[in-house]
Order: structure tokens, then sequence, then C-alpha cells
């Protein structure tokens, strides 16, 4: 509560700044209210329309209230708000494998890569489209190349560590 009391504070003074709304936004969020969440990201929308980070924060808030449609709507819209951003690509591609669109996952990460073709996150969600649709190797191939690209993720490490346990390389998963 007390946090959610700073972010208030904080936020007030300046309903444009993007940043403040959404970590007001934010703290909504982590304590369950969003309704709230939802209405701060709207009201900061009203004075920064394209703001990427305010449309990825409704596409969350939609995903955590069981409304898939809406967030790979808002998905979409912080897409487009900021198509150079790796991290809206990736949300984007989350928000189809969220619904099971795999075909459409793959397609948001490739369009992602051709922009950034080291984008970690997106070489490691091209590894979980592969893993879930079946293509262990392609899989283990994407999760190599974002292991590359990020070598001091953990994450990524551990994602690669268990396509190799998954195919008995001990000794791969290992190093």
């Amino acid at each position: 509560a007390a946090a959610l009391e700073w972010a208030r504070k904080a936020a007030e003074p300046v309903p444009a700044d993007v940043g403040m709304q959404a970590h007001l936004a934010n703290a909504h969020m982590q304590i369950g209210d969003l309704d709230a969440a939802r209405a701060v990201a709207t009201q900061g929308l009203v004075l920064n329309p394209r703001a990427a980070q305010l449309l990825r924060l409704l596409s969350i808030v939609e995903q955590r209230g069981g409304n898939d449609a809406a967030a790979l709507e808002w998905a979409h819209k912080a897409a487009e708000a900021a198509p150079d951003d790796a991290g809206m690509q990736a949300h984007l591609a989350n928000a189809h494998m969220q619904i099971g669109d795999l075909d459409a996952a793959r397609a948001v990460a490739t369009q992602g890569l051709a922009l950034n073709p080291r984008a970690a996150q997106l070489l490691r969600l091209l590894s979980i489209v592969e893993q879930r649709g079946g293509n262990d190797a392609a899989a283990l191939e994407w999760a190599r190349k974002a292991a590359e690209a990020a070598p001091a993720d953990a994450g990524i490490g551990a994602h690669l560590a268990n396509l190799y346990l998954q195919r008995g390389d001990l000794v791969a998963a290992r190093a």
C-alpha cells in the first residue's frame, strides 16, 4: 500500500510522463487491481496515444485478466507503435503463443529479427516456438544462437541446458 501511495504521488504532478504512469499502473497491477492499472494506462494514452510502454502494459493487464483476445490486440498496437523495439516484438510473439498460434508467433519473431538480428529474446522465443511445435533440432539451434547473442543471460542459458537435458546430452547441459 505504501509503494502504491508513493507511485501515485510521483505520477500525479507529471501526467504526461509515460514512465511514471507505467510505474503507477504496474503498482496497481502488483496488488491485483487490474481495473485501476487499466484506468491509469488508458489515461496515460490520452496524452501519449502511441506510448508503446503503456500499450504493452494494457496487453499485460488483459492477459492477467484472462482476456487473451484483448491482450493480443493491445500487443499488436504496442508493436506497431515501436516496430524497431525487439522487446515489443517479443511481447507480441508471446501473445500469439499464449493463444496457441505458433505460426503467427514465429512470423512476428522472424520479422523482429530482420530488424534486430542479435535480439536474444527473439532468438529464445523462436526456440520456444519450435520446441512447442515439436521441432527439437530447430529449437536447439535457436537456443544456441540466443546463448551466443547473450552469453550472460541466465534464463537463456537455463533454456539451452534444458534442451540438452531433454536430448540426454548431460555433457553439453553442464557446459
